[in-house]
């Protein structure tokens, strides 16, 4: 087949869509598709500069929400420029996330997945106000984009909820994140001496890194938090490292898949301590998935998909959102039971390469396609 991978985001970025999508087309030009990626950074220096130029004097004249809109209807408008003249000779196009590029593709021409509930998360990361023009735009925008498809994935079971409580009558399937299962289960037993535990995230309110620094404040010195991202919070959380006098929390900046890839071969494990923001929560967390991977455990919040994917104390460890105490003692019980610690790494790899490997997923995605 000749497919066709829309989005509106930039590709590639570093966060989880990006990734989804690099290894969806991996697997796909495995299996002898032809895909083409076109994405906002697709797009000629002119109209970015115009689409920039346009929001920014929204913008300055005091209506962010606005000047997000317009920037977000125009990367939407030059995206179909872009595809119009060659749309017709892909079998499948398939949209990542809602555009406004759908309110010029007709009913039934597209198949999409569902990443995120799309305005609570704007709302979160504080591009639009609850009540605006703007956001009404993006929330109709949001429900036509599921309500035309052909076809919907979401990637849990909450994001299926949240799209069939804005569409009717849509096929809506649950296909869970998935990842290259490359390489075999590292056996090497890793010093637990000094306890060093990663936090892949974006330094945003939902992602809870917060709660990850304020553990540490709770451990002793023979544990080190390696925070790898950046992002609007990365200011407050290093006033509050420095405000709890901690010297076991180093921030790493963002680092790229290769070097992501690195870090996990010098930890022992990884938290994703994701939050409940304006009704957000994590889906199933590709940072999770590359735990599972690279053979070190996971310890993540109870929540949205990252609930789905781990079984606690059998694949992974979960806590209750924001609980930084129960955080810090299930770190601390990690590091002090090796077999707990070998079980878990384990039972997470294998049940990784049986549910989540790209492989599975792309044999369920070409059917759908067909």
């Amino acid at each position: 087949m000749k497919i066709l991978i829309l989005t509106a985001l930039e590709y590639p970025h570093l966060g989880g869509v990006s990734t989804h999508i690099t290894q969806l087309v991996n697997g796909l030009n495995k299996s002898g598709h032809e895909v083409d990626i076109i994405s906002r950074t697709s797009l000629g220096k002119l109209q970015l500069i115009f689409m920039k130029l346009v929001a920014g004097i929204s913008y300055v004249i005091g209506n962010k929400s606005n000047g997000y809109f317009l920037y977000h209807k125009l990367t939407g408008y030059f995206l179909y420029q872009k595809i119009k003249n060659k749309i017709s000779s892909y079998d499948v196009v398939h949209l990542h996330s809602p555009s406004f590029v759908t309110s010029y593709l007709g009913d039934n021409s597209y198949i999409i997945t569902c990443h995120a509930d799309m305005v609570p998360e704007m709302i979160g990361q504080n591009k639009l106000k609850k009540q605006n023009v703007a956001t009404t735009k993006f929330e109709e925008m949001e429900k036509k984009s599921y309500q035309k498809a052909k076809k919907i994935i979401a990637v849990d079971n909450r994001l299926k909820k949240f799209v069939q409580e804005i569409t009717t009558d849509k096929d809506i399937v649950v296909m869970k994140n998935f990842i290259d299962v490359e390489q075999e289960l590292d056996t090497k037993i890793k010093n637990q001496e000094e306890f060093k535990v990663l936090c892949p995230r974006r330094l945003v309110v939902k992602n809870g890194v917060e709660y990850a620094v304020r553990a540490f404040s709770l451990l002793g010195d023979n544990f080190k938090l390696l925070i790898a991202g950046n992002g609007e919070d990365e200011k407050k959380l290093k006033e509050l490292v420095n405000k709890l006098g901690l010297k076991n929390v180093e921030f790493l900046g963002a680092k790229s898949p290769a070097e992501i890839k690195e870090i996990h071969k010098e930890v022992n494990a990884v938290v994703i301590p994701s939050i409940t923001v304006n009704g957000l929560q994590e889906a199933t967390s590709l940072s999770a998935l590359e735990g599972f991977l690279y053979g070190v455990p996971v310890v993540a919040s109870n929540i949205g998909g990252l609930s789905e994917m781990i079984i606690n104390e059998t694949n992974g460890f979960l806590f209750p959102e924001k609980d930084y105490v129960e955080l810090a003692t299930q770190i601390r019980k990690l590091s002090t039971d090796v077999a707990l610690y070998e079980k878990i790494r384990i039972n997470a790899y294998e049940n990784l390469k049986n549910n989540f490997s790209v492989e599975s997923r792309v044999k369920e995605i070409e059917k759908i396609y067909e």
